[in-house]
């Protein structure tokens, strides 16, 4: 199944900056990989930065799309950072189903169980 998450909200950081992503089954979505801890905080995926420490609200947003195998995933989002604060967010997953043996140009991941 090709999987397309996005999660919105409003944000505010207090200090400079935070990271955003999207775990599935305990794994962070890292372009069209997966890995298991939250290490990978060098901006270039998911992060926001505050300007002149104003600490004004924002929308901030962060859709990843990966192609999984099928089976009950657990999708939820995580943050880090100095002084962050989320509110009012909302989860949207999309789910499209494929042939067996589609070629869809994105390898298929296999997880194990999550349950």
């Amino acid at each position: 199944m090709l999987y397309r998450i996005r999660y919105q909200a409003v944000c505010r950081i207090v200090n400079t900056h935070m990271f955003m992503r999207i775990r599935v089954d305990n794994h962070l979505i890292i372009g069209d990989k997966l890995t298991s801890n939250m290490s990978h905080g060098d901006g270039a995926d998911g992060s926001f930065r505050s300007n002149n420490n104003i600490h004004e609200w924002f929308h901030c947003s962060k859709t990843d799309i990966i192609y999984l195998s099928g089976g009950l995933h657990v999708v939820d989002v995580v943050a880090k950072g100095d002084g962050v604060e989320i509110s009012g967010g909302f989860l949207t997953v999309e789910l499209t189903q494929y042939e067996d043996g589609a070629d869809i140009n994105m390898p298929a991941i296999n997880l194990p169980a999550s349950i």
